[in-house]
């Protein structure tokens, strides 16, 4: 399945993020704001949808910092 035809069931919440990795959502906000974890963010402002794949939050996260599964 290619990104353009991804389903929302292919996504999770900053919270479910949080909760894999054993952080706040507060701390996943600050490594989204560093670029540190990648996310898609839909529509503006204070009513924007953020989204994340966990594959690729996974892949960015082994191919940068060397976490993850070896």
């Amino acid at each position: 399945m290619n990104e353009k035809t991804a389903s929302p069931e292919n996504y999770i919440s900053k919270t479910e993020v949080a909760v894999r990795l054993g952080m706040t959502a507060r701390t996943i906000e600050h490594w989204m704001q560093r670029g540190i974890l990648p996310y898609l963010k839909i529509g503006q402002g204070r009513r924007a949808t953020v989204l994340f794949k966990w594959a690729d939050i996974e892949a960015h996260l082994k191919a940068n910092y060397g976490v993850g599964n070896n």
